[in-house]
């Protein structure tokens, strides 16, 4: 089955996507944390920042949006539709506001499509696919997670795509709309025709946004692009954790619900013991050693001061030797 970014972002170690970093310019000095961002600006809105080792986080004003790109937990958005018991139903509810225009439905009806409908967006071929590993799988556990797909999906193959409507267009009108994540997939959707400059818009109107969900992919394809330089894949799967952590701290520092209560520390604690603590940056705190959250930090730091002064760069790279389909790279500006 196919994953969204979020989702793969944000499970690590159970679905891994391999985002191409870019090779922009490192430069030396001192720069401004997220801390010092919070607190020189004046928005409302409220942001949970980087605390130290063991203390707790606090809470602060963060920038404000460069566009009008919705502000969503796309933690949230994500789990919600993967965790879905009954995803024809949750289709069905966000489809009429879908129709109506809004960007953040248009984005929800796109990605339970893509859930349901990956190869090549055909309703036969994505239940050919899973019935055939199902009956190839002699693993008791695999199969299970095969039969499960099968009976969550199989509502939405038997809908009329008539009553539906197709996973690349609700993508293309979430990302016309202007949200953030839509424009991210939309420039290197294949099903979607547009042209190289086209698809780099989208990127350059995604980064405008100053979203916390851009932050978190830029960040974790950073981190990638600086311990795998030029690795594939299967390269950068052994850093899949570490490159997960500085996504969510990133998207922790611009706004995300990182409270122990959240969807996001929840779907984290399912598949690791976590000790108690006030959040997800004090769980990080007490997972790893005070060397080791000290870097993620800084690291973090580093790439959302870049964010916030506009450094932060990405261009839609074409299918190539290691990519068969094209692909957002990112890269960073030296700085003055």
């Amino acid at each position: 089955m196919k994953l969204n970014a979020t989702f793969a972002l944000l499970t690590g170690g159970l679905a891994v996507i391999a985002i191409v970093g870019g090779n922009g310019p490192r430069s030396a000095g001192t720069t401004t944390t997220v801390q010092d961002l919070a607190a020189a600006t004046s928005d409302s809105r409220t942001t949970t920042k980087l605390a130290a080792p063991g203390g707790p986080a606090s809470t602060g004003p963060t920038a404000a949006a460069e566009t009008s790109s919705p502000q969503v937990d796309m933690n949230a958005l994500v789990f919600e539709i993967h965790g879905a018991e009954s995803p024809v139903s949750l289709l069905m509810t966000y489809l009429p506001a879908a129709r109506s225009g809004d960007a953040v439905a248009q984005y929800r009806v796109a990605t339970i499509l893509q859930m349901c409908i990956s190869s090549n967006d055909s309703r036969a071929e994505t239940e050919k696919q899973l019935r055939a590993h199902l009956d190839a799988s002699t693993d008791p556990d695999q199969r299970a997670a095969y039969q499960k797909d099968i009976d969550r999906c199989s509502p939405i193959w038997r809908s009329p795509p008539s009553e539906t409507g197709a996973r690349a267009d609700w993508l293309r009108k979430s990302a016309e709309a202007g949200f953030a994540p839509a424009l991210l997939e939309a420039a290197s959707d294949t099903a979607i025709e547009q042209t190289l400059e086209q698809r780099n818009a989208k990127v350059r109107q995604a980064l405008e946004s100053r979203s916390a969900h851009v932050a978190a992919v830029a960040a974790t394809s950073l981190y990638y692009d600086e311990v795998s330089p030029d690795g594939n894949f299967f390269d950068r799967l052994p850093y899949a954790n570490g490159a997960v952590m500085r996504g969510l701290l990133a998207g922790c520092a611009l706004g995300d619900d990182c409270s122990m209560a959240s969807v996001t520390v929840k779907a984290y604690c399912q598949r690791t013991a976590c000790p108690p603590a006030k959040d997800l940056i004090d769980l990080f705190s007490r997972e790893l050693s005070p060397a080791e959250y000290d870097e993620a930090r800084r690291f973090t730091d580093v790439v959302l001061a870049d964010f916030q002064a506009g450094r932060i760069k990405a261009a839609v790279q074409p299918p190539g030797d290691l990519y068969r389909s094209y692909h957002v790279e990112f890269g960073r500006d030296a700085r003055p």
